[in-house]
């Protein structure tokens, strides 16, 4: 079975616009600032599951998902029951910085505060991290690891990937190509 459930992007965050959401009055889709589509279909107002088709890292069998739009970043999370034993699956898609971190540690807070074995965060979407999201994602890990649990993350794009290796959070966290390689352990 698959709840769904979405949060509405912050009011606000997308100046010069009426409802200041990113969409005009009747809702339709406008473009903002940086020339990307805003509104109600472009924020992710409504989720849809095709992002948790096969291929994309998340078995059929997800139980929860729903979407969050903080400003340049989406987060969706997912319960998976996977053949081995059911894990967690966050997917971050855009960008995780200092204006969006608050919202992004609420997000995992949330979910290690579900004790789950596994959490996996699934950074395949995700264009740019800045430290202040790093931070949030090793305050999770070391939460995880307090509790008995795992934190990995997984298949992250280049400019992720070399903070992680600069840093030597890859050192602390494992980090593997796919959400398939890090399910599997």
């Amino acid at each position: 079975m698959l709840h769904m459930y979405s949060r509405a992007p912050t009011p606000g965050k997308s100046p010069g616009l009426p409802n200041g959401r990113g969409e005009d009055p009747d809702g339709s889709i406008q473009p903002g600032q940086d020339g990307r589509a805003r509104g109600k279909a472009a924020a992710g107002a409504r989720a849809h599951p095709s992002s948790l088709a096969p291929g994309r890292g998340a078995p059929a069998g997800a139980c929860l998902w729903y979407n969050s739009v903080v400003d340049l970043l989406t987060t969706s999370v997912a319960t998976v029951e996977s053949e081995s034993e059911p894990y967690t699956l966050v997917e971050l898609v855009g960008e995780a910085d200092v204006t969006n971190s608050d919202a992004l540690r609420e997000v995992l807070d949330a979910e290690v505060a579900k004790q789950p074995s596994t959490l996996i965060i699934d950074l395949s979407g995700l264009r740019f991290m800045d430290s202040s999201a790093l931070h949030v994602l090793l305050r999770a890990n070391r939460a995880m690891d307090r509790q008995g649990g795992v934190l990995a993350l997984a298949g992250p794009r280049e400019p992720v990937a070399k903070m992680l290796r600069l840093t030597a959070a890859d050192q602390l966290v494992p980090v593997y190509q796919s959400v398939a390689e890090a399910s599997a352990g």
